[in-house]
């Protein structure tokens, strides 16, 4: 295939200086199909990045980096507080159920969370409510206070 086939197939016209251009279509839908393709492509391209970043270790500075660490809700406060019970002794509560949790960033990786919670112990059902704080480690989350946390 010579150079002159490879321009006719990617459409660029046969220049004599051997540099092609591509001309921008003077369709206004053609131009927006051409716009939504290229800002497609690029949500596309950044989305990847930041995946590889986050599973990398590397937080992203930019508006998108909470993507890599979202606040902590009550799949992770539950088991945050089952991590806790080698450590809690008597005051671990194994029918502790965490049903709501709305946390408050105070610093990189630790959060203050209002939590809702009840225990299969309580034979009237109650809810109880506690103040938690709860901050990344390497090896995942930790409770700090609150709960069994004196």
């Amino acid at each position: 295939m010579s150079l002159f086939d490879l321009k006719r197939l990617l459409g660029l016209p046969s220049a004599t200086d051997g540099v092609g251009s591509i001309a921008f279509p003077s369709d206004p839908e053609e131009r927006r199909r051409w716009i939504l393709v290229g800002a497609v492509a690029a949500i596309v391209f950044y989305a990847y990045f930041i995946s590889k970043t986050c599973t990398s270790g590397v937080t992203p500075l930019s508006l998108f980096g909470w993507l890599c660490a979202p606040a902590p809700g009550v799949a992770i406060i539950q088991s945050a507080y089952e991590r806790e019970a080698p450590s809690a002794g008597v005051r671990h509560d194994s029918g502790l159920r965490v049903l709501e949790a709305k946390c408050h960033d105070r610093d990189a990786g630790r959060y203050l969370c209002e939590v809702t919670f009840t225990s299969t112990d309580d034979p009237g059902g109650r809810l109880y409510f506690d103040i938690v704080a709860v901050d990344r480690a390497n090896n995942g989350w930790t409770l700090t206070s609150g709960l069994c946390k004196r």
